[in-house]
């Protein structure tokens, strides 16, 4: 009974991560922060107003990271905001992140699924409606497109937000004037990066963008 129980709370616990995937997404990439504490930017995206933050690094040691993924961790919980490791399925897991994203050239969706946790989201990265379909099927609760700055694609968005009923996260590279297109496109969470950390003042681009999306219900 008890094991039941536990696997019904993971459960439950991981579809209320999955509903709070919306809004802004910021991403904390460790070779484009140029020198910037990776937590002070974190305290200050979640300050400005987003609801989850993607960390990345490919580079920096595991022995280095866990400790600031632990805490980036911890400052998300305090202020009920998503953490998401990209790409360290051993990361999520030392840390307790709420979710591990999977890009195209990493282990399959399926393989992953049954890795971890029965709390932890996972997201997967895809470029068409049978990709989404097909990662969706394999157990990712959320899939992300990468956007092209000069080519929004809206259509094919709408495409992939017609074939799945998990969210869509439409992942960087639009400029603040697509904002309108993606969410009538059915985008769920727009994940950033220069948009904010390229600016002087952090809480407030982030506010910025958060009041946009707001403007789109």
């Amino acid at each position: 009974l008890y094991s039941i129980e536990r696997t019904l709370l993971s459960r439950i616990q991981r579809g209320d991560k999955v509903k709070r995937l919306k809004g802004l997404c910021v991403i904390l990439d460790g070779d484009t922060l140029n020198g910037q504490n990776p937590l002070e930017i974190a305290r200050r995206v979640i300050t400005g107003g987003a609801g989850a933050i993607l960390f990345r690094d490919m580079h920096t040691g595991k022995q280095e990271l866990l400790p600031l993924a632990a805490t980036i961790k911890q400052l998300c919980a305090e202020n009920n905001a998503l953490f998401i490791i990209d790409g360290h399925l051993d990361l999520v897991l030392a840390s307790g992140a709420d979710g591990l994203f999977l890009g195209q050239d990493d282990l399959p969706v399926k393989v992953i699924r049954r890795l971890l946790p029965l709390d932890t989201v996972l997201g997967s990265s895809v470029n068409t409606a049978d990709e989404a379909m097909a990662a969706e099927a394999d157990g990712a609760d959320f899939v992300t497109v990468d956007i092209d700055p000069s080519a929004p694609a809206p259509d094919r968005l709408l495409k992939i937000r017609q074939a799945i009923s998990c969210p869509l996260v439409a992942l960087t590279g639009f400029l603040p004037d697509d904002i309108s297109a993606l969410m009538a496109a059915g985008v769920n969470v727009l994940a950033v990066q220069a948009m904010v950390l390229g600016t002087e003042h952090i809480e407030r681009s982030t506010g910025e963008i958060i009041e946009r999306l707001n403007q789109t219900k």
